[in-house]
């Protein structure tokens, strides 16, 4: 009687082997532009939810205060927008960590600005920040004062008021702009003149690498210049 003999373990060859990569190479190709094109389309259904969010959050302090917040004291030693809108956007708690009647500006000294000040500062608050710049929301920020030079962590923004063109009579920021806000501004709807849907209150923009413009690489240029 003669026995069938057995086949042999047969494994891919060389051309098998490179055809399966092939394939696989032209499924990747075709898959990774879809999925970077989602990406970038859920990157910006949440760059636009923080715009109306804040908006949203802006005319609610109309609504309270029947007028839009003003800058404090002045463009660089004054409370921002942002701080101010913050207890309309469900960030109660950070509001009331923060004390107003504080000079912000730069310290003068190595203890840095009050404590619960510092605090706010370094929180990153995240509906303030665009998820496609690439730039870390939380960095550390220098200060000189003489001789001694100071750091501490601030976050940053995305987000940033319409406070004019600067340009004309008023570039101090100190009186009436041709923006929505300015030093101690008291801007209500009814002073839109333009009518709110042809008026900017707020656009996005990218927070820069914390550096001097002389230290940003030259193929960046183009990007932070």
């Amino acid at each position: 009687m003669r026995l069938r003999k057995r086949p042999e373990n047969r494994g891919f060859t060389l051309v098998e082997l490179l055809v399966v990569i092939a394939i696989i190479g032209v499924l990747v190709g075709l898959l990774l532009p879809a999925v970077q094109a989602a990406r970038a389309a859920a990157r910006r259904m949440s760059c636009s939810n923080n715009v109306k969010q804040i908006s949203l959050a802006t005319h609610n302090y109309h609504s309270a205060f029947k007028r839009f917040p003003g800058i404090g004291d002045s463009i660089t030693n004054g409370w921002s927008v942002q701080a101010q809108i913050l207890p309309y956007a469900e960030q109660s708690g950070l509001h009331d960590l923060i004390d107003f009647e504080a000079g912000l500006g730069r310290a003068a000294s190595d203890a840095g600005f009050n404590p619960p000040n510092d605090e706010a500062a370094a929180t990153v608050v995240p509906f303030f920040n665009c998820p496609s710049d690439d730039v870390p929301a939380k960095k550390m920020v220098t200060y000189t004062r003489g001789r001694n030079i100071y750091g501490w962590e601030h976050a940053g923004v995305n987000y940033s008021f319409n406070v004019g063109t600067g340009t004309g009579t008023h570039v101090d920021y100190g009186s009436a702009t041709d923006g929505l806000f300015w030093v101690e501004s008291k801007t209500q709807f009814r002073d839109i003149l333009d009518g709110t849907s042809n008026t900017i209150m707020l656009a996005e923009t990218l927070m820069g690498p914390g550096s001097n413009l002389a230290e940003i690489p030259y193929h960046m240029n183009g990007k932070y210049i």
